[in-house]
């Protein structure tokens, strides 16, 4: 352990101490658990304790994983404009990553009225087969989606903002069995 301050020490003195460590040039890269490629660059973003249960569930092919950069675009759809209208104000990085779920979603051939956009429906349907986030607010109910709603696929936009790439994670259900109540529990 080396001292870098003490109680009536000022500023530079505190800075020389710490610009005396030297650095060990042994010194690597740390290791990074429960990791994918897909990953890459959002560990900072997706804590540990969900990269592992996405990661389980991946090996476990009971999920699959792809990684893509949403385009910036509208969707065509009258509900989905109205839908984007009504949440956000053009201007927030949620309606920007919004309209680029649902456009994706539309060129995807996905029927809109089958769709739970970042908390909501866009048409109140028991059984919704595609769901969105933003920021991994919903993640950890995604098993329940799964075993409760028939989740099929869970586009998430890990970090909306208003210029910079659009980053989706899409999690696609293989199977369905694997998310029952003690693995809802453990995504809690």
């Amino acid at each position: 352990m080396t001292l870098l301050w003490r109680r009536g020490d000022d500023l530079s003195t505190a800075l020389a101490r710490l610009h005396a460590i030297a650095e060990d040039p042994n010194a690597g890269r740390a290791q990074r658990d429960y990791m994918l490629a897909e990953f890459e660059g959002l560990e900072g973003r997706i804590n540990p304790a969900h990269r592992q249960l996405i990661l389980e569930a991946v090996e476990a092919d009971a999920l699959a994983i792809e990684r893509f950069d949403l385009a910036d675009r509208e969707p065509l759809s009258e509900l989905a404009r109205l839908h984007l209208k009504r949440r956000w104000k053009t201007t927030s990085p949620l309606f920007r990553a919004g309209a680029a779920v649902l456009a994706r979603l539309e060129e995807e051939g996905v029927d809109l009225h089958d769709v739970h956009l970042h908390g909501q429906d866009l048409v109140y349907n028991a059984d919704t087969a595609h769901y969105a986030g933003f920021n991994l607010k919903y993640l950890r109910i995604l098993p329940l989606w799964i075993a409760e709603f028939g989740c099929r696929q869970h586009l998430e936009v890990v970090h909306p903002t208003k210029t910079s790439p659009l980053t989706c994670l899409r999690l696609s259900v293989r199977r369905r069995e694997y998310f029952d109540s003690e693995m809802q529990t453990r995504w809690e």
